[in-house]
């Protein structure tokens, strides 16, 4: 347990650099003056880790930057601001935690934000990309490793420990970010409920990319017009491009799962599966 209690503060750590890092991407915007800021609460990101999510907050603090907008990152308990920093009510709020608990995490203002959007990725690549880099997290600080994927999971479903390994991989998405209750239990093998009850959230967002779909997600974006640069300042020229960021490098692990991993898996999964094959088809998903 001591080692998943580092595991988690070396994610927190890694979670608060790699949003630092975002300043590094910046260009003075062309005011200073609070009142060009754009309106708060015009869109929200529900960042899903380990799908893209850090390409996509820099990409955002790009956009915040061009358009006098502040940006929010809710991110468990580290809260950073980018974009114009003088913009302290934030227009963009990209959080880690649950659609249901919005306010808590952006603000007021996110009660009806303008926009929602999030990214959605492959589950099994995710949870595997998810188990690498908190394996590579604690190696890197301990020296030890994590129980093989098959037995972290079988312990999460006999509530044997690991929560926060159990709620990241085991139907993240479904129990979650888009459930409407709270204390929903991971380790369950069937909640029908809690699957149509997440796919009406996603009835409701503005727009759904695939991690797949990433070589084009910058025209997706502007295409899916929840975000407008309707105040870009000629000051700014830098290009808001999406670029790879926060991967996984790591000493002990293997880039994909064995058949019988994924399998593994599959099987805790399966309502993140169901969900992530119903995005596919939503008429809300952006490819180009």
């Amino acid at each position: 347990m001591a080692a998943i209690t580092r595991a988690i503060v070396a994610a927190s750590l890694a979670l608060t650099g790699d949003a630092l890092a975002l300043m590094q991407h910046q260009t003075t915007a062309a005011t200073e003056a609070p009142e060009d800021c754009m309106a708060p609460g015009r869109l929200l990101f529900l960042h899903v880790m380990k799908n893209g999510g850090t390409s996509v907050d820099r990409f955002l603090a790009c956009k915040a930057q061009r358009n006098i907008a502040g940006f929010k990152l809710s991110l468990g308990d580290v809260h950073l601001y980018e974009g114009v920093k003088e913009c302290t009510a934030p227009t963009i709020c990209s959080t880690h935690g649950e659609w249901r608990n919005r306010v808590e995490l952006c603000g007021a203002s996110f009660e009806a934000p303008t926009k929602v959007f999030t990214v959605m990725r492959e589950p099994i690549d995710r949870v595997w990309s998810m188990y690498n880099y908190q394996k590579a997290k604690e190696y890197e600080e301990s020296g030890t490793t994590f129980p093989p994927v098959d037995q972290m999971l079988s312990d999460c479903m006999h509530g044997k420990g690991y929560e926060f390994m159990c709620e990241a991989m085991m139907n993240h998405v479904t129990i979650q970010t888009l459930a409407t209750s709270d204390n929903l239990l991971y380790n369950v093998s069937s909640c029908p409920k809690c699957v149509e009850q997440a796919k009406g959230v996603m009835d409701n967002l503005d727009a759904i990319m695939l991690m797949d779909d990433f070589d084009t997600f910058t025209d997706a974006f502007d295409h899916s017009n929840i975000f407008s640069d309707n105040q870009e300042p000629t000051t700014f020229t830098e290009d808001c491009d999406l670029e790879h960021a926060n991967p996984t490098e790591c000493e002990v692990c293997t880039d994909e799962p064995t058949d019988y991993e994924r399998k593994i898996i599959e099987q805790y999964n399966h309502m993140d599966v169901e969900l992530y094959e119903y995005a596919k088809e939503m008429k809300t998903r952006f490819v180009s």
